[in-house]
C-alpha cells in the first residue's frame, strides 16, 4: 500500500496527503473499521459522520481512529475513488497523484441515502464546485458516467434504477367523456 501522512490543511483541519506519487488505478489503502447497520430517517441523514463509508443498503463502515480514510477531504475535483474487491474496500487513484498532494474523494460517492446531504456548503474552490453535496444516487448523469468505474456496485445499480429512460407511449390516449 502507498505511503500517506494526517497534515493540518488551510480550510478543512486535518487532511490525508501522499508522501510518494501515486499513479492512476493504483491502489492506496484499505478501509478498515467497524459495520454499522441502520436505516436513518430524513432528519438522521443530516447529522451522519461523514467519513463513514456506505457499503451497501443500511451497512456503513465506521473507520478505526487509526485508519487514513477518517482524514479524507471532499473535493468536487476529486483525486481517489473507492474499489470493491470481494469484502475489502479499496482506495484507489482516479488519476495520477503527486507526494505531497492531498488525497480528496467526492463525498457523493461515499453514501446513498438519498435524504443525505454535506451540511456545510461545499468549500472547495474548483472551478466545478457545485456547492450542495449530496449521495450518489442524486448524481447528475455526466458525473455519474466519470466516477462510475470508482463507486460501490451497490451505488452503480441503484443509480442505474433510479435514472431508468422514461418510456414514451406508443399510441395517443383517448379521453373519455365523463
Amino acid at each position: 500500500m502507498k505511503q500517506t501522512s494526517v497534515r493540518q490543511t488551510p480550510k478543512t483541519g486535518a487532511g490525508l496527503f501522499a508522501t510518494e506519487k501515486i499513479s492512476q488505478n493504483e491502489l492506496i489503502f484499505p478501509i478498515e473499521g467497524n459495520l454499522r447497520h441502520d436505516a436513518y430517517t430524513k432528519e438522521e441523514a443530516l447529522t451522519i459522520f461523514v467519513n463513514d463509508l456506505n457499503i451497501a443498503p443500511g451497512i456503513w463502515i465506521t473507520p478505526h481512529d487509526t485508519n487514513p480514510w477518517r482524514y479524507v477531504n471532499h473535493s468536487c475535483n476529486p483525486n481517489i475513488g473507492l474499489k470493491q474487491i470481494e469484502n475489502t474496500f479499496m482506495v484507489i487513484a482516479l488519476r495520477n497523484i503527486e507526494a505531497e498532494e492531498e488525497l480528496t474523494i467526492d463525498y457523493s460517492i461515499t453514501e446513498n441515502n438519498p435524504y443525505w446531504q454535506l451540511q456545510e456548503s461545499c468549500a472547495c474552490q474548483t472551478q466545478n464546485c457545485r456547492k450542495i453535496i449530496r449521495a450518489a444516487c442524486t448524481l447528475p448523469p455526466a458525473l455519474f458516467e466519470k466516477y462510475q468505474q470508482y463507486m460501490l456496485p451497490f451505488m452503480i445499480e441503484d443509480w442505474k434504477q433510479q435514472n431508468l429512460p422514461i418510456p414514451l407511449p406508443t399510441h395517443k390516449p383517448t379521453l373519455s367523456p365523463f
